[in-house]
């Protein structure tokens, strides 16, 4: 299965979760272990999303208990980890 496109809807840093919005297919969950760990990036080993982010990722059955949420993605990466927080946001 190809890569799923999206962009972060929100995502709560604290609970360590949140939604990705995608055109075709209705939201999906996320949990912070299925964000690629990019030591540049989260040089303290947090890992987040911000909301806005655009997003590549995999689709996966959902291992945590969320009633909502039947799959989760897995394997996240932000679109231009180069770039500043601020460029990767979508306005």
């Amino acid at each position: 299965m190809p890569m799923l496109h999206g962009r972060v809807r929100s995502f709560d840093e604290e609970q360590g979760f949140g939604w990705i919005a995608v055109e075709v297919e209705n939201d999906v969950w996320v949990h912070f272990s299925g964000i690629y760990y990019d030591p540049a990036r989260f040089p303290s080993g947090f890992r987040f999303l911000a909301a806005g982010q655009k997003v590549a990722f995999d689709l996966r059955e959902n291992p945590h208990s969320v009633e909502q949420a039947q799959v989760a993605a897995s394997n996240i990466s932000v679109y231009n980890r180069e770039c500043s927080l601020e460029e990767n946001v979508i306005n």
